[in-house]
């Protein structure tokens, strides 16, 4: 019974298309694709919350296809800023950066070491519960 299991186990996982890329730390991962992904969908931006950030909804590839993955609030950390998840054109085609937590330089201003005016919001631990 069992040498059939592992004969159908071997066959299967000879088939690309029945891989789908390992679970691991997002920013690892590098994707290059030759076709493009399709047009940012349009979000609703929610008011600002204390405390939190605002991660922006991205075009995610899963094996083998295009899926939205809807933007959402992540808890703030001290002394970094959230860098979005984009595609970026490249010679090969379209390679995915995933977005990441990034540390501010200590000597910088917020807003110049984003690069980014606006794009990061200031710590206050307390915030949410003022």
């Amino acid at each position: 019974m069992k040498l059939p299991l592992t004969i159908a186990a071997i066959i299967a996982r000879s088939f690309p298309a029945t891989e789908c890329p390992a679970e691991g730390p997002l920013n690892a991962i590098s994707l290059v694709l030759k076709t493009p992904p399709p047009p940012s969908k349009v979000e609703l931006i929610p008011s600002p919350r204390a405390g939190m950030v605002w991660v922006p909804g991205m075009w995610n590839y899963v094996c083998g296809w295009y899926t939205w993955q809807n933007g959402g609030w992540e808890l703030d950390r001290k002394g970094q800023c959230y860098v979005q998840a984009e595609w970026k054109q490249c010679a090969a085609g379209w390679q995915l950066h995933h977005g990441y937590w990034q540390e501010l330089p200590r000597n910088r201003p917020l807003a110049e070491a984003s690069g980014k005016m606006g794009a990061v919001i200031p710590y206050d631990p307390l915030g949410a519960y003022r």
